[in-house]
């Protein structure tokens, strides 16, 4: 996940090393590589670890040609999902650029760590995270998580899908044809601001992410529309 920014002034890289190092000790997932042993991924959190942090003088550059050359495939079995590239193109004229590996951030999360990349760079202190998503993975595969999943496992297939996954039956234009085929139209829409507000709101209220309040809705209009 690359962005690119154009920065003005005095830009210092030594301040924004250790901010990139402070991010990273904050959030074990950027200090994280991994391996394959005995067929299994396996995950190996960093202790000694340098920010890729890679500063160069390119006066004269265009900011199009400044950006070129960045993106690279992460060696994932040496490499910390995260790297920056600081390059001087005038001056007091910058372009900075940031790559995240999709494995250990996703757009949800890419914009909080960016913010606090800058934070740290500002001076704010980065503190230690109290839980990390690998004391999660271990909450639901060995603790109260692994015995909830158990449940809803229980209900999904011994009660409710038991034998076999009903077919959805939606009112089409035309007939369903003999071979599946995923060709299909697509319709854009936008939602008003009020609409917009209110499910965030029922989210909040859910605690739940707009993505999940759509794909709620989204799953009872299919519900309904199926009988």
């Amino acid at each position: 996940m690359p962005t690119a920014y154009r920065l003005s002034g005095v830009v210092e890289p030594s301040r924004l090393r250790e901010a990139l190092r402070g991010l990273m000790r904050r959030h074990t997932i950027l200090r994280t590589v991994y391996s394959v042993e005995a067929g299994e991924v396996r995950q190996r959190i960093l202790e000694e670890y340098e920010p890729a942090l890679e500063v160069e003088e390119r006066p004269g550059l265009s900011a199009q040609e400044a950006v070129e050359g960045f993106l690279q495939p992460f060696d994932l079995e040496r490499d910390c999902p995260i790297r920056v590239r600081l390059r001087r193109i005038g001056t007091e004229e910058w372009i900075l650029q940031v790559d995240v590996h999709h494995i250990a951030a996703d757009g949800g999360c890419y914009a909080q760590l960016l913010g606090e990349l800058f934070g740290a760079y500002n001076g704010q202190e980065l503190v230690a995270e109290k839980l990390r998503y690998a004391d999660f993975a271990v909450w639901q595969v060995e603790g109260e998580g692994a015995r909830e999943f158990a449940a809803h496992q229980r209900y999904w297939i011994e009660q409710q899908y038991r034998e076999q996954l009903p077919i959805l039956e939606l009112p089409t234009d035309h007939m369903r044809p003999a071979v599946r085929s995923y060709k299909g139209g697509v319709h854009h829409f936008t939602f008003s601001g009020e609409l917009s507000a209110a499910l965030r709101r029922v989210g909040r209220q859910e605690q739940a992410t707009l993505q999940m309040v759509l794909l709620a809705i989204w799953k009872v209009l299919l519900s309904r529309l199926g009988g």
